[in-house]
């Protein structure tokens, strides 16, 4: 694809099937993100939705009924293509690879973090707290480098300290549902069971149903918290982070959902300061 037919694309496409295109385009030949794709590398939305679909990538096989087996086959080597499944944020990926790790991008991501932050004032919910991991993934000083045949490359990294601690916590609390959902499951087979409960299992099974009961208090609390939360609560969705994509002086919604059109060629997500309708 040469760079005059990308630079059409950006400025007439309406479709994020474009998106796509282009992401893909720029994973096989990352100097493209350094200037003729950097609108696509400067919204995040593009690179959430890229980051969510390398995730779940591996798990989806497609739907190939009624294909034969030659239109099966070329299916599944494009989408098991090696450049395809590294996400643009990811640590292995062609930015964090190619990038982040040289000194002449640095303004570069640091203006994109500048530009994202933006979007972050005042704002909470999913789509701002995505927004906040994904502005750390593009932050070079979270990285740890090795300089490997000349280049410095991003061998490992770490979220801030802050971030650390509250994934640490939705780590816990996540285990403590488990435990709880778990409970029945194990209560129903030590009952089942003919054989007397061994002494060396008693501390250990009286230390789980203690922590069981602190969870399920835990559990309730965060619950009952939310439901008196959402029904007085009635503020409308935001209308900066759930945004839309411009480009020049058209514009089109996007959702999550991926499925709405969108004009692409621009790194600028504007609030529909006219839009205050509840989502």
């Amino acid at each position: 694809m040469s760079h005059v037919g990308v630079t059409r694309i950006l400025a007439e496409s309406e479709s994020l099937a474009f998106a796509g295109l282009l992401i893909d385009v720029g994973k096989r030949q990352p100097a493209l993100f350094a200037h003729t794709l950097r609108p696509v590398l400067s919204n995040w939305l593009i690179c959430e939705w890229d980051l969510q679909l390398a995730n779940l990538r591996p798990l989806d096989h497609g739907s190939y009924w009624g294909q034969t087996q030659l239109i099966i086959q070329l299916a599944q080597d494009w989408y098991r293509l090696p450049h395809r499944l590294q996400p643009l944020a990811g640590i292995g990926g062609p930015v964090m690879q190619t990038m982040i790790g040289q000194q002449e991008f640095r303004a570069f991501f640091d203006e994109l973090r500048a530009n994202w932050s933006r979007d972050l004032e005042g704002e909470e919910g999913k789509d701002a707290e995505r927004l906040r991991l994904l502005i750390e993934r593009f932050n070079p000083d979270n990285y740890t480098f090795e300089v490997r045949d000349g280049t410095r490359v991003p061998v490992d990294f770490a979220w801030p300290e802050a971030i650390e601690r509250q994934n640490a916590e939705s780590i816990r609390m996540l285990n403590d549902e488990m435990a709880l959902t778990q409970l029945p499951y194990r209560a129903r087979k030590r009952l089942a069971s003919t054989a007397p409960l061994p002494e060396a299992e008693a501390s250990s099974l009286l230390e789980y149903l203690q922590h069981i009961d602190a969870s399920a208090r835990n559990f309730l609390h965060r619950e009952a918290s939310h439901c008196c939360a959402s029904k007085i609560s009635s503020a409308p969705a935001s209308p900066r982070l759930s945004s839309s994509i411009t480009i020049g002086s058209r514009r089109s919604r996007s959702g999550a959902t991926g499925a709405a059109k969108s004009c692409i060629g621009s790194s600028t997500i504007r609030r529909r300061d006219s839009d205050s309708s509840p989502r």
